[in-house]
């Protein structure tokens, strides 16, 4: 009997462990490295487009801009840069992926943005870069610290100033997720790249790449420790439920080549959205790419947007 009982504690040890792993790998803060480094930008498939993120970084600094915070429900401080554009038609504001930056997945199109009349507020996502928190929660809670920016940008510029919400990645998800939230400002579309639907369903399809574990299962496991430790769960929230719930306008951009997110996942984001709505379709973009292989087309895109809904 002792024995039954010493392997079954020992058993029970390896599953917390092993769900402590799971919960650390994909919700823990990523470790600190330089997002300037050009090795870190190859490393995440920028080889080509080395020197137009160099100079989208360098504008940045050349233009005014301001740090700033707020404070989320839980009290995490919470980190951005707002660049104001003189005699502003209303602002974009910008979320970024998993275990990435704004560095990363905006510098390039930056001084795009601006130069459509926007203000820019960039945000830096909860547990990541210099923003306070243990674990990302997939859109889940980013989400609210969405609607608390739109908040902290109405009482900067007036509840009637227009705002766009823009996101890549998981930063697109999140966005997505916010879009059936009662905002305190004057929120007016929502410009998506590359967003999955759910932390389910991209967590099942990232731990099934490899075709060897049951997917299913081991996203249902971790989600168990998701709800325990980092206080979301995986079937919480999704983008298909949010906008049924919303007629916002949204416009959907995804690269046909993503590998790590599916375009599918747009496809049906699109779908469920009640309102109006645009999904462009990238050939050759891989995984937040589409800005890069097909400029025109995504800039001719999002120029429309702004055009008719600001």
């Amino acid at each position: 009997m002792l024995t039954v009982c010493m392997i079954v504690l020992a058993l029970l040890i390896l599953l917390f462990a092993a769900g402590m792993f799971l919960l650390k790998y994909t919700c823990g803060r990523p470790k600190e490295y330089d997002y300037w480094d050009p090795e870190v930008l190859r490393s995440r498939g920028y080889e080509s487009i080395l020197e137009a993120n160099a100079r989208g970084r360098a504008w940045f600094e050349s233009v005014p801009h301001e740090e700033t915070t707020i404070r989320s429900k839980e009290g995490l401080r919470l980190k951005g840069y707002f660049v104001p554009c003189e005699n502003a038609r209303g602002t974009l504001l910008l979320m970024h992926g998993w275990h990435s930056s704004w560095k990363m997945d905006f510098a390039i199109a930056l001084p795009f943005y601006h130069s459509l009349g926007l203000n820019l507020m960039i945000i830096e996502q909860r547990s990541q870069n210099g923003s306070e928190g243990k674990y990302m929660t997939y859109g889940v809670r980013e989400r609210e610290d969405c609607a608390l920016w739109v908040k902290a940008l109405a009482d900067r510029l007036g509840k009637d100033s227009p705002i766009i919400l823009g996101g890549l990645s998981m930063g697109a998800a999140t966005v997505l997720m916010a879009s059936n939230l009662e905002f305190e400002g004057n929120v007016k579309g929502i410009i998506a790249d590359c967003g999955f639907t759910s932390p389910y369903a991209i967590l099942k399809h990232v731990s099934g790449r490899g075709g060897k574990l049951p997917t299913g299962p081991v996203t249902s496991f971790l989600g168990i420790f998701t709800r325990l430790f980092a206080g979301f769960g995986v079937k919480e929230c999704s983008t298909v439920d949010s906008l049924r719930r919303t007629k916002l306008p949204v416009l959907l951009i995804h690269g046909l080549a993503d590998d790590f997110v599916p375009p599918e996942m747009s496809e049906e984001s699109f779908e469920a959205a009640a309102g109006e709505k645009e999904l462009i379709l990238v050939e050759g973009a891989k995984h937040g790419m589409s800005y890069c292989v097909d400029q025109p087309r995504v800039e001719a895109a999002i120029t429309g947007f702004v055009e008719k809904y600001i």
